[in-house]
């Protein structure tokens, strides 16, 4: 009669299993913190991008009214650009989207 091959009888097959396993969960974790430094540093360069075209602004004005209402219109027009924005694509060839939906992308109106 043949011995039936269990994982308790057999741990090196367990360690091999364990070991692939652990590694695609690193591969994975390792991909997404990619992705998400990625995001940070294009947000946070448009930022700055944004507040260096304020700051150039501020400059050129010349009273406290002009001042005033030129930070409310930059303010405004980066509401705008951020409220109209498409949303981002991840840039991965060959993998679906996935079902659930950024953050980034949702606007004020369908938040409400």
């Amino acid at each position: 009669m043949a011995k039936k091959n269990t994982l308790a009888e057999n741990p090196g097959l367990v360690l091999v299993i364990t070991f692939f396993l652990l590694c695609g969960l690193l591969v994975a974790y390792n991909l997404s913190a990619h992705l998400i430094n990625r995001g940070l540093r294009e947000v946070q360069g448009h930022a700055e991008l944004l507040a260096e075209m304020a700051s150039v602004a501020v400059d050129n004005a010349r009273t406290d009214t002009e001042l005033q209402a030129t930070l409310a219109q930059r303010q405004a027009a980066a509401v705008e650009e951020a409220v109209s924005a498409p949303p981002v694509e991840p840039e991965l060839q060959g993998l679906e989207q996935p079902a659930w939906v950024p953050l980034s992308s949702r606007t004020l109106e369908s938040a409400e």
